[in-house]
């Protein structure tokens, strides 16, 4: 049976659909114990939400296939992201909250363009953050003291300082994210793994001539993983951007061309996708400290 959408554009609205009364019009946290009807339905929010679960990770599939801890789950969600309060953030469930945030909020205090640097609101929900209890009571904390500014009469400062406190629960999950892809790092691995693999055989069978250079967009879709989450994957575990990954892995291939076979300063430049030959010489003596045929006639 296909599930109702319910299209929810302020946070008023959000409030009266979980029987909430609102106390500030552009935030809100809901305490999923204090919900009476839970229905199943996929919301559709024209904001930003924080969803936190807290269950046990053995009864509950979620993640990427695997859990870290077993204490609680935040999920991110920007606006326009449906989601499956059945399958995913159980408003059965007693226990967890909602962060709800408008971004004229927000961009009374910085500029939305901020709001890109909290990447994990463009994961995937099965990408979602796994807490330890400590960091559950982090967040815990954080949620309180934004709900207990919701709770004060609105003044002059009231929106500075519930972005405030929801800026520094951000700040707190950026770090529970690098955490979390620390403990991943051998999942990692096999990940970074795959993607060596799908940089050679993109760039060795003639598939950029046709489509361009590969984008993490493309990686990204092979690996089953959100754009976002890939870039985030990468630069932690090579240090390196996607632009600068593949910069890096052109250049081994045409080290072990220009040592191992009779092909032309211009064949190879074709053949690894750069605009020009004189392009790839720049590079290749920028990344190497020798031209092409200076490292050919040493190696």
């Amino acid at each position: 049976m296909k599930k109702e959408i319910v299209k929810i554009d302020t946070i008023h609205q959000c409030n009266t659909f979980f029987g909430k009364k609102t106390l500030h019009p552009l935030a809100s946290v809901i305490d999923f114990s204090k919900v009476n009807e839970k229905r199943q339905v996929l919301l559709q929010f024209s904001f930003y939400s924080v969803w936190l679960k807290e269950y046990k990770c053995n009864s509950f599939g979620y993640g990427r296939k695997f859990c870290d801890y077993s204490d609680g789950t935040l999920l991110f969600l920007s606006p326009g992201v449906l989601v499956d309060t059945e399958k995913n953030h159980g408003m059965s469930c007693s226990n967890g909250y909602l962060l709800t945030f408008h971004p004229d909020l927000i961009k009374e205090t910085f500029p939305e363009e901020h709001m890109k640097d909290y990447t994990f609101f463009f994961y995937q929900q099965d990408e979602a953050l796994h807490l330890s209890s400590r960091e559950k009571r982090i967040i815990h904390t954080c949620l309180e003291r934004i709900n207990e500014e919701i709770h004060h009469p609105i003044d002059n400062q009231s929106n500075i300082l519930i972005t405030n406190k929801i800026e520094l629960l951000l700040n707190h999950c950026v770090r529970f994210y690098d955490r979390q892809f620390i403990t991943r790092h051998k999942a990692n691995e096999n990940l970074i793994k795959k993607t060596k693999q799908i940089l050679n055989h993109y760039l060795t069978s003639g598939q950029k001539g046709s489509r361009g250079m590969i984008s993490s967009s493309y990686c990204a879709v092979l690996l089953h993983l959100s754009t976002a989450y890939f870039d985030d994957l990468l630069k932690h575990e090579s240090g390196k951007t996607i632009h600068e990954y593949i910069q890096l892995k052109r250049i081994e291939l045409a080290k072990k061309q220009l040592s191992k076979t009779n092909k032309t300063i211009v064949q190879i430049s074709e053949e690894l996708g750069f605009s020009s030959p004189l392009c790839f010489s720049r590079l290749f003596k920028k990344l190497t400290g020798y031209g092409p045929n200076q490292y050919r006639s040493k190696y």
